[in-house]
């Protein structure tokens, strides 16, 4: 799903930085001309959307503490998620109705028409 989306986004001219539990993927996303972090070292400062479709919860108080205040974290990840619960703020939006894991092209798809609203929106502002 991520892959997915992140190539529909390209057509935004958007930032994408792809972040991953390990390394196996940097090569491709180089490759796609994408912006790579290792969630190690992992920095959200800057984005306006971070979406996180890993099943575990990678996006740590630390890290949240870096995202600024309008920040929109959407999580397509399955249980436990992206965030914990205690961590969540109002600009996180668990999408579990999505289905991810068996239509992720259709999950991407979806989540591209919500954000291409709320850019057009914004522009249109």
């Amino acid at each position: 799903c991520g892959k997915d989306l992140a190539g529909k986004l390209s057509s935004f001219d958007a930032k994408i930085t792809i972040a991953n539990r390990d390394n196996h993927h940097y090569d491709e996303v180089i490759k796609e001309g994408y912006s790579y972090q290792s969630l190690k070292h992992l920095n959200l400062k800057g984005y306006d959307f971070i979406i996180n479709t890993i099943p575990y919860p990678v996006l740590t108080r630390k890290i949240l503490t870096t995202k600024n205040p309008s920040c929109q974290i959407y999580d397509l990840a399955s249980k436990p998620y992206g965030v914990k619960k205690i961590d969540r703020d109002t600009n996180y939006h668990l999408l579990t109705k999505l289905p991810t894991k068996y239509a992720y092209l259709s999950s991407g798809k979806i989540l591209y028409d919500v954000i291409k609203r709320m850019v057009n929106s914004y522009a249109g502002k």
